[in-house]
């Protein structure tokens, strides 16, 4: 499982193959990402996408990351081999 936080929204990643999006002032679940074939351990957000990271702890190779755009809560990528996500410095 993993966990992220962005301004009012958590972002949680689970063994179920699934990412969800949590809106921390209401309780509600705003969004549910599914179609991972491994566990989601990476979930990071902004305005204007969610990633997601499915990882296999004995594969990596079978590995696959997921970019969803918030505004249509599509998925807007294909299946990538490799990401890079850089932290914004304070």
């Amino acid at each position: 499982m993993c966990l992220k936080l962005h301004g009012k929204y958590l972002g949680s990643g689970s063994s179920g193959r699934e990412a969800r999006v949590w809106d921390l002032e209401t309780g509600e679940c705003n969004y549910v990402l599914g179609g991972h074939a491994k566990i989601v351990r990476f979930v990071r957000m902004n305005e204007h996408a969610i990633v997601t990271a499915g990882v296999d702890d004995i594969h990596f190779s079978e590995s696959e990351i997921r970019i969803w755009l918030t505004n249509s809560e599509e998925f807007a990528a294909g299946k990538l081999p490799q990401l890079s996500v850089l932290e914004p410095q304070a």
